[in-house]
């Protein structure tokens, strides 16, 4: 608790993903229960059989999905706090490991603002849109992705900070230095797979959120589609945590 009340970043990340990944858990359960509950249903004059719409589910379902939307939303608006404490936590690193600035204070400061203000900006678009079941889904997972496709912006440029380091360890390395080498190569290798991740989670979910979107939406009437993009981003998720 010390560390948490004296603003250290490695303990607020910890904390903060102690409650998102419950949460999100949480959602995943209860929005499955609902959907086995509701069952399934054939498409009139087809053979087709899908998942009930959620806009013919019964009152209390509903009424649960909207309390889940919210916890999920709540869940999205910690995860992407993280994202941006991490570029913090970069600069961190550097100034333990190498004593350089890895990025200006101004930045620095920018970073733990934007994790802040992206707290209470999930949770504010899903009570905006509590009345439109679309939106109130769609809308949250699309601002969502993009927030991870800024972040992955941000780790690319991430990537070239830590080339420059090590360019400039490299240049004076010796055995005491060794292990700041090589401390530098294990961040850089962690930036790169997570930037990687997080674009590819990005797009994949703002495909689907831009389909859910649609009047008529595409990917989710072909089951291929929807499962193939499912698939990918449930793979990148799983590589970013």
């Amino acid at each position: 608790m010390r560390r948490i009340a004296r603003f250290e970043l490695r303990s607020i990340v910890t904390l903060l993903l102690i409650i998102a990944k419950p949460l999100q858990i949480s959602y995943d359960v209860g929005i499955s229960m609902i959907k086995y509950e509701e069952g399934f249903f054939t498409i009139p004059g087809t053979d087709r059989i899908v998942g009930r719409p959620s806009d013919s589910w019964e009152p209390s379902h509903r009424a649960r999905a909207e309390v889940l939307d919210y916890i999920l939303a709540c869940a999205m608006a910690l995860l992407t706090s993280i994202f941006f404490l991490l570029q913090s936590f970069y600069h961190y690193i550097s100034k333990s490991v190498t004593k350089s600035s890895f990025m200006s204070s101004f930045e620095f400061r920018l970073n733990i603002v934007c994790s802040l203000i992206v707290i209470a900006v999930f949770p504010l678009i899903q009570y905006l849109f509590r009345n439109n079941h679309a939106l109130r889904e769609a809308a949250p997972q699309m601002a969502f992705s993009v927030v991870l496709l800024i972040i992955g912006i941000l780790g690319v440029r991430t990537h070239f900070r830590f080339q420059s380091l090590l360019k400039v360890a490299m240049l004076t390395i010796s055995e005491s230095t060794q292990g700041v080498v090589e401390k530098l190569e294990y961040f850089k290798d962690m930036n790169k797979i997570l930037t990687g991740a997080m674009f590819g989670t990005g797009v994949s979910l703002a495909i689907a959120s831009a389909d859910g979107l649609m009047p008529n939406p595409v990917i989710a009437r072909h089951k291929f589609a929807s499962d193939f993009l499912i698939t990918n981003l449930n793979f990148f998720e799983f590589i970013i945590w």
